[in-house]
């Protein structure tokens, strides 16, 4: 692999990573809101259930793209000779 394409895949490699851990912290986010949403002590009358779907459908569409990041992230450390996961 060149010089040139190697420092641009490390630094495809740096934003797929970067990206990946913003959107675990948002997941989480999203996790700890549905968790509060679904509390089993709440009036069932008081779950909003509308905002209890968007906050479920936003984790979705988020954990799809995390997916598709952890694979790309894959394929760059492997065409970099470098393990897969940092420990």
């Amino acid at each position: 692999m060149a010089d040139h394409e190697r420092l641009m895949n490390e630094g495809r490699l740096q934003e797929a990573e970067q990206e990946a851990r913003h959107l675990a912290i948002a997941m989480d986010g999203h996790r700890r809101r549905i968790r509060e949403a679904t509390d089993p002590f709440l009036p069932i009358q008081q779950l909003d259930l509308g905002a209890l779907k968007v906050e479920v459908d936003e984790l979705q569409a988020k954990e799809l793209r995390f997916d598709a990041l952890l694979q790309t992230i894959a394929r760059l450390r492997d065409a970099l000779g470098k393990p897969r996961y940092q420990e």
